[in-house]
Order: structure tokens, then sequence, then C-alpha cells
């Protein structure tokens, strides 16, 4: 007894020990932290937004106007505690019920999914402390929402939450998030607009519909659901509800300040996603350059095309430095910008092509699919940088085509482009891409060439500094290979004939080395967007010109017109010398001499003859795994195009095709003489034709191919052009010539 007696003392003790323990760290914990009645109600914020030289250029304030519970309806207060915390009455601020629910589901999921956080420690969360996951926080936080719970009512408690909740776009309280959604006070939410506002909050990012519609309707519907089941309305105004749709028109985006502020507010409230407290007062420094900004602002007031407008310069390392625009940067159809990257880059890479390989560019039928080029007009054989400098779409599809649609996707995952499986055919090489992509992402991806092949997402924001001056971001640059700088080269030169020659040609000034491609978008009554997306060693400028109402342009707006020539605009005030624009040679490419005869005729890279004349060469750059290895001989073995022979009624009639540079002479023989007869040096009519001949005699012919270049002759291999004997013909087999 005595021994139960002293074990069980000891366990006593035990626990009085550890509740001590735990209670004076509780103490030393939690003892510098109290609540702070100021905070429950103040989430208003001043954010200062700094420029690449760290001046400031911008202030933004959000101000957080207060709605009484007494003024908000009862459908909108049950639709954000059914969703929030369905026994936020019942409890003291720790839910032990649910914390259960949610241990057992993580378990379930083994994740950390389910967090069982009530509306009370929600909003000692995000107005007292850290998203950061530690045991410290939550010790931190159990002790604020119990002092919170003590003090204040149930409602005031809620009161302060919805006056407080974050709903995404730098967005706080129920207040301004229902006058930017619905263009209405929050005293006046009907049923499905409270159920849309209480859904947002569990990821504002991903159910705006804004962002995706479908998700956000889904949403919607979740919380209408969780009403009806916890018998907050009927089944009857559940049915209404949920047939309802969202009016996105009343989204209201009248924002006061410029679209290049707009644009880094949008990056800010991607960065605070998880935490958006964190950032409510803080310092934002961008890479803005205030002269940049200035001309693209200029450059599109001065353009007289009705329409909306957007341009973008990025740096090298795809920052923006200046944005400007009527409207903001949404997503659409790409047109042919996206060719360079979906069609010929993996052509490159996976050495399926190089600069000048010839493509038919013909009416093509793959397998049902039919596209076609711009005004139905076709080139025949071309070479791949005149299709991509002449944006042909033939030629593009078949690139795909013949490089594959899993390939290629693989190829273009490192761009984390939103390619729907419907998008997934052959017309993505005409920039068939469902979602869309914005200009800031489009003109990302020519960073590529910049970059020696690696990706780096756009960005505004390279860090952010708390007024205490606490670092709280800093932008990790984590880049992704794309290709090899071969290929980013080889298409850059591709790029560069688009300017020479090709549908940017409006875009030339001065010589300078300009990179570009032009894209329109549209149907067959009209075009839709029209873009100019351009480069040079350090900056990369995308322009669009369209209707965010999706109306029509006018017929003269196309990607190569009114784009191209402000960008040209641009680009003749960034570089009043343009002699430093061009991208250096990287050492693993070799611009080699190849023979044109032969690439010509029979589409085949050769090695230049060492005899070639200077215009029988074509110089191309080629990756150093690619470059050919054999030589033409065409020019040191050269050889006579003799196209027909024939012996008849005494005479020999020889038909042959002129080559430059490539000639022969033709011998006769008669009983061991022999003398020159012919020299097609000296004939332009392509015949040869010998009636000098006698009856019942033997005739011995040869032929002497030669080329000439200047005063250099080489001569090739003489061969037999046959025995004639008069009055009889001589027959020759098909291919007597081939040596």
């Amino acid at each position: 007894m005595k021994k139960a007696f002293k074990l069980l003392l000891a366990l006593f003790f035990i626990i009085l020990i550890v509740i001590s323990a735990l209670t004076i760290s509780f103490y030393f914990i939690t003892k510098d932290y109290k609540l702070n009645d100021k905070k429950l109600i103040d989430v208003n914020s001043a954010i200062e937004i700094y420029d690449k030289n760290d001046n400031l250029i911008e202030t933004v304030s959000f101000n957080t106007p207060v709605t009484g519970l007494n003024k908000l309806n009862k459908h909108t207060i049950d639709a954000f505690v059914c969703t929030e915390d369905k026994r936020f009455f019942n409890h003291n601020g720790i839910d032990y019920k649910g914390i259960v629910r949610a241990t057992i589901q993580n378990f379930k999921s083994k994740s950390f999914k389910e967090g069982g956080s009530t509306i009370s420690q929600q909003l000692i969360k995000n107005t007292h402390l850290t998203n950061e996951k530690t045991f410290k926080r939550k010790i931190v936080e159990l002790k604020l929402t119990l002092a919170l719970e003590k003090k204040y009512t149930k409602n005031q408690i809620l009161e302060c939450y919805l006056n407080t909740i974050y709903f995404g776009k730098n967005i706080y309280g129920i207040e301004n998030a229902s006058r930017y959604y619905f263009d209405k006070s929050a005293e006046d939410l009907c049923l499905e607009e409270s159920a849309l506002l209480a859904g947002l909050i569990k990821s504002p990012n991903k159910y705006s519909p804004e962002i995706d519609y479908n998700k956000s309707l889904n949403r919607r519907n979740t919380v209408l659901k969780l009403m009806l089941d916890n018998n907050k309305i009927s089944k009857y105004d559940y049915d209404l509800a949920i047939n309802k749709i969202i009016d996105v028109n009343k989204i209201n985006n009248s924002v006061n300040y410029s679209k290049n502020i707009e644009l880094c507010l949008a990056e800010l409230n991607e960065i605070s996603y998880e935490k958006p407290y964190v950032f409510c007062n803080s310092k934002i420094y961008t890479n803005f350059d205030s002269n940049i900004q200035q001309l693209l602002d200029n450059t599109l007031v001065n353009n007289n095309v009705k329409s909306n407008k957007k341009m973008i310069l990025l740096d090298k390392n795809n920052f923006v430095l200046a944005y400007s625009a009527d409207v903001l940067d949404f997503n659409r159809q790409p047109g042919s910008t996206i060719k360079p990257f979906v069609s010929y880059a993996p052509a490159l890479e996976f050495g399926i092509i190089n600069n000048l390989t010839k493509i038919d560019d013909i009416k093509t039928d793959f397998d049902g699919y039919k596209p076609k080029n711009y005004a139905n007009k076709y080139y025949g054989q071309v070479s791949a940088e005149f299709a991509l400098a002449k944006s042909l779409n033939i030629p593009a599809v078949k690139l795909l085509n013949d490089v594959g649609i899993d390939k290629t996707l693989n190829f273009l995952s490192g761009f984390n482009l939103n390619i729907n499986q419907k998008d997934v055919g052959l017309s993505l090489a005409l920039g068939s891409i469902k979602n869309g992509i914005s200009l800031q992402k489009l003109t990302s991806l020519y960073g590529i060439f910049l970059n020696n092949g690696y990706y780096n997402n756009p960005k505004v924001i390279r860090k952010i500094v708390s007024n205490e001056n606490q670092v709280l971001y800093t932008y990790n640059n984590l880049s992704t290979k794309i290709c090899s700088v071969d290929t980013t080269f080889l298409l850059g030169e591709m790029l560069k004939q688009a300017v020479e020659y090709g549908t940017a040609k409006k875009m030339q000034y001065n010589n300078a080395t300009i990179y570009a491609k032009t894209g329109t978008f549209g149907f067959e009554n009209g075009n839709i967007d029209a873009y100019a997306i351009s480069f040079t060693k350090d900056y990369i400028l995308g322009t669009w010109f369209g209707n965010s109402d999706n109306t029509l342009l006018d017929n003269s707006v196309t990607g190569g017109t009114y784009p191209t020539l402000a960008s040209l605009n641009v680009w003749e005030n960034l570089y009043k010398n343009p002699s430093f624009t061009e991208i250096d040679i990287p050492d693993t490419i070799k611009k080699v001499k190849i023979s044109k005869i032969e690439y010509e005729n029979d589409n085949k890279f050769l090695l230049a003859d060492p005899n070639s004349p200077t215009d029988e060469i074509i110089d191309c750059y080629f990756s150093s795994k690619y470059i050919p290895t054999s030589f033409s001989n065409y020019f040191t073995e050269p050889k006579a195009n003799i196209t027909s022979v024939n012996f008849e009624e005494n005479k020999l009639k020889l038909n042959y095709k002129n080559s430059k540079y490539i000639y022969f002479k033709i011998f006769k023989s008669i009983n061991g003489i022999r003398f020159e007869v012919f020299d097609s040096i000296n004939s332009q009519n392509e015949e040869f034709i010998d009636q000098n001949i006698k009856k019942s005699t033997v005739y011995s012919y040869t032929v002497l191919p030669y080329s000439k270049i200047n005063d250099k002759i080489i001569f090739g291999k003489e061969f037999l052009l046959g025995n004639y004997k008069s009055s009889t013909e001589i027959k020759l087999p098909n291919d007597w010539w081939i040596d």
C-alpha cells in the first residue's frame, strides 16, 4: 500500500512540475504580447513605392471604413459564420471540437490543410501576429484569443473580423469588398453576394470571379450549401441563389493610380497571398525607370488609333522598367507571337531544322485540320527564317507536327504557361491558347534570348521593407533552363529578319539591330488583338493594341502596323546610338560557308567547295553539334549537265543545261585523230548539233567538263559520250553521263 501511495505521490509531483513548467513557459513566451484594441479595427495602410534609384514615386493609402454589425443583413453574417466558424457563438474562442476534427482530417490526408482556427483566432492572427507556423505563435495566439473573448462580446468580435478580413486585391474589410465587387454598400448585399464574399476569403486569388469565374461560382454555391445545412436559409432561397449568375461587369476597376502602380499592387497581392497583413505598412522597391515610363506614356498618348493600348518594357532579367496602358493587363490570345516558342525553338533545339532549312508552304491537310496563311497567300518552298519573318502559318504547324505535341509541351513547361488540355493540338502553333496570356508574361518569354536560354518570371518588386526597415520580402531569382544558347541565338537571327524584310519591317531605323515578332488575332470579320514584341541585347518591349470588350479593331490595325510603329518610337528614343543593340555570338555557334547550288537545288547543307566562287557560297550559322561535315565537290570535280543525246539522220544532237561556272568540251575522234568540236562556254542555246558526218564512218565522242572561276580552270573527269557509225543510231543507257 505504501508503495502505491509513493508512486501516486511521485506522479502528482511530476504532473505539478510539468504544469508549473508549462505555466512558466507560457508566461515568459507571452509576457511581451498584449491585446491591442486599436489593431482590432485599424488595418489602414500606407504603402510607399520606390523606383530603381530608390526614389519615392508613389504613396498608396488604403482606408478601411467600418460597418456596424447591426447594419448588415442576417444572411451576410450567417454566410461568414457558417463558412468560417459555425460554432462561433458557442465556444470561448477555442473550438476544441474543430481542432479534433481538423487533426483527424489532417491525419487521414497526411497533410495540414485543415486548420481548425476560429473567427476569434483569425482576428488575432490577422491583426496582431504573422503567418509563421511556429509553436510560439500558436501559444501567443491562444493567450490573445482568450483575452479577446474575455473583453469583447461575440458581436463585437465578429464586427471587428468582418471589418478587417482580407479579400484579395489589397482589399480589407467587407465594406471595401462590397463596393469593389458589387458597387454597393455592405448593408445592401443580397444572399448570393454575401455567399460569394464569404467564399473568397479562403483563397482570394483562387476564387475571385475576375480570375476564375467558374471556381468563384462553385465556391459561392458551396457556401450556400453550408448555410442550408445549418438551417440558415430555406431550400427555396438556396435553389434561387445558386442559379444566379455573377455579374462581373459590376466589378469596380476604377483605381486612381497609374497602370504601372496598379501592376505593382497586383504583384503585391500575389506576394501577400499567405500573409496579407504583414505588408500593410511597408516600402516597396521596384526597378521602375521614370524616364522610360514617360517615354512609354508619351508614345501611347500621341497615338491616334481608337483602341485600348498597352506597352511594357523589361530589362534582360525580366524586371519591369515601365508599364503604360489604359486598361489592366489581362489575358488575351497571343496569335503569332507564340510561334517562336511553340514551333521554331523546339525544332532548332532537337536539330530538326536550322535557319535555312526549306519547308513547303503549301495548302496542307493535317488529318482534318486545315490551317490557312494570311490572305490565303502561299510561297511554295521557303526557308525557316523566311517563314518566321513573314509569319507564315503552314510552316509553323508543320514544325509543331514534326516535333510532336508531347515533346513541345514538355519543352514549354519551363515557361509555366497555363495551357489547357483543349489547347493540345496543332492550332497551338498559331497561338490558340484558351486561357490566354498577359502582355507582361508574353513579353517575358522573349527574355530567353538575353539570358542564354534561361527563363525568369517577370516581376515588378525586388524587395519589401517594413517601416522599421525589416526586410519582409526579397525576390529570389530562380531561372529555368528552357533551351540551349545555340537555339536562342539562331532563333534570334530569324527574328532579326522579321525587321529586315518581314512583318516588322516598319521597325527599321539607322541600321540598328532590332529583333521582333508581330502577331494579330481575330476572326474572318476582323481583328481584336495586334502585337509587336521586340528586343535588343538590353531590353524587351511588348506592345498591344486591342479592345478590352472584344470589339473589332480598324482594318488598318495589325501587328505589323501601329504596334510596330509605336515600338519604333521607343527604340529610337532609347538608342540614340543604335550600334550597340546586337546580341553577341556565343562560342558554340559557328558561321559556316555552305554550297549555294546544292542548297538551292537539293536542300542539302554541304560545306562549300574550296574552289567555290564568292557568289556561290552562303554564310550560315550552325550550332557546333550540327555543323555539316561533308564538302561539296561541285567546282573541284565539275560534271556536265547533259540532258539528252540522239544520233539520227547522220547527225549528232545533244541537249544540255547551262550552269554558272560549269562548262564542257566535246572531242570527236576519227581513225585515232582527236579534235575539239564544241565548247559550251561559247554557246547560249543549250544545244549542240554535229552534221559533219561521212557515211559508213565510225566516230567517237568524249566530253570533258570543267569549271572556270575568274582565270582558274579546273577539269573534271573526261568520259565517253559514245561511238557512232554513220547511218546507224547509237543507243546509250539513260545514265551514260553519270560518272
